[in-house]
């Protein structure tokens, strides 16, 4: 009984050195042909490209200090990357937003200086205001950048204040001009002139006055709002308009009239007593005229 537990222990011994020999002599075979095919992959080949060092808003000014070179797969570089920081040159802009990360792409950045932003594009002393509009209201999308409106608003007649003379009432509602020949900026958020055909939009912003600001504001909160189109040809034929100049009459002052005083102040020595006394003063007698038969 006692020689079957030394044959079982070494049968299990057996069995494992054979186990360990068989697996030492095949992972050597094999060895080799795993290093033969590392070997025989090929090399990955990596390059350097500028990407953005942190995130830069549209429209900014593009600092050396925003950007950093990083490691990039050559297979994987995208067309027109900057592959230096002095692709760049002196100024750049970037035409949309970068993320950090993101390779500088020569589509996504404007080395010329020509990039506008919606506040570069303001006239000086002027304000951009934006107004809901719909496809009934915005002229169908047909409202685009460069374009000029009149702006028109549409009271019920219980909130209307009165009926301006240039007003129109149709059943309950008056429609009046709130502002006229006001120059489009943007549709929603483009603001790229010489687009065509439709845009529908849900805003278009406006290039007006400061006071003008305000009155479209207030009117936009007391109304709904309409707009315009006007058409090229009325534009043109206003801007080549000569104006009209009035001829303006020399201003001449008219001659000062020397009047003479009505009162006089005289100095009466009585004794010991000196005093001033006001005396009214006759006025003066006019030119004599000579009698007919004075020789």
């Amino acid at each position: 009984m006692k020689a079957i537990p030394l044959i079982s222990l070494g049968l299990s011994l057996a069995l494992g050195a054979g186990a360990i020999f068989f697996g030492r002599e095949f992972m050597a075979g094999s060895a080799p042909e795993a290093n033969a095919a590392i070997a025989a992959a090929p090399v990955m080949q990596m390059t350097q490209i500028a990407v953005a060092k942190t995130t830069i808003a549209p429209g900014k000014l593009i600092d050396p200090s925003m950007v950093e070179l990083r490691d990039w797969p050559v297979s994987a570089v995208p067309p027109g990357a900057m592959r230096a920081v002095a692709d760049l040159g002196e100024k750049a802009y970037s035409r949309g937003l970068l993320v950090a990360g993101e390779p500088l792409l020569a589509e996504k950045v404007d080395t010329t200086g020509s990039v506008l932003t919606l506040a570069a594009n303001i006239q000086p002393g002027m304000r951009a205001v934006s107004v809901v509009v719909s496809n009934d209201t915005g002229v169908a999308g047909f409202v685009l950048p460069g374009d000029r409106v009149d702006v028109n608003e549409f009271v019920e007649e219980k909130d209307a204040r009165g009926a301006p003379e240039d007003s129109r009432r149709s059943a309950h509602v008056f429609a009046q001009p709130v502002l006229k020949g006001v120059r489009v900026l943007a549709v929603d958020q483009t603001f790229e002139e010489g687009l065509e055909g439709a845009r529908p939009s849900n805003t278009v912003t406006l290039e007006v006055t400061p006071q003008d600001a305000l009155l479209l504001g207030a009117a936009s909160r007391r109304a709904a709002l309409g707009l315009a189109l006007i058409g090229r040809e009325e534009e043109l034929a206003e801007a080549v308009e000569a104006p009209k100049v009035t001829p303006q009459r020399p201003q001449t002052r008219p001659a000062r009239i020397q009047r003479a005083p009505t009162t006089a102040t005289v100095r009466v020595i009585n004794g010991s007593n000196d005093t001033h006394v006001t005396t009214p003063v006759a006025p003066p007698a006019g030119p004599s005229k000579l009698s007919e038969g004075a020789g």
